[in-house]
């Protein structure tokens, strides 16, 4: 039998010396009373990396998804509007990859209203073919 319990997770800041602890967050974890096993479950994980992007000032899968609908765009064709591999963005809301920092600056622009969409429309179209 599988029954969903929380642990409380402490979410770590990275440091080159001591680690800190910035948020104790509870997790969602699958515990197998069969086995005696858990595991995090796939919204445990959501929510640790979506904590963890707000102290490195990154965006988490749920932000790069929510920018993207926003702005009104498909997978591949804000990849290429931000001039990227047309499957990036794609890996970047499945969890698996995350956006560099160059390019978080890049969104944190576009979700502030510092850089308008149709700006990266007219340089798209500027560039040397």
């Amino acid at each position: 039998m599988i029954r969903t319990i929380k642990y409380k997770v402490e979410v770590l800041f990275p440091s080159t010396k001591n680690p800190k602890v910035v948020e104790v967050i509870k997790v969602p974890v699958a515990f197998n009373e069969d086995f005696g096993e858990d595991e995090i479950t796939s919204d445990g994980w959501d929510l640790i990396e979506q904590t963890r992007a707000k102290y490195l000032k990154r965006f988490s899968s749920q932000d790069v998804k929510k920018l993207r609908k926003k702005l009104g765009l498909g997978q591949k064709e804000m990849a290429r509007l931000l001039g990227l591999g047309d499957k990036t963005v794609a890996r970047w809301e499945s969890t698996r990859e995350s956006p560099s920092r160059v390019i978080c600056v890049l969104l944190h622009a576009l979700r502030d209203g510092r850089i308008d969409i149709n700006y990266l429309h007219s340089l798209k179209s500027k560039a040397p073919k």
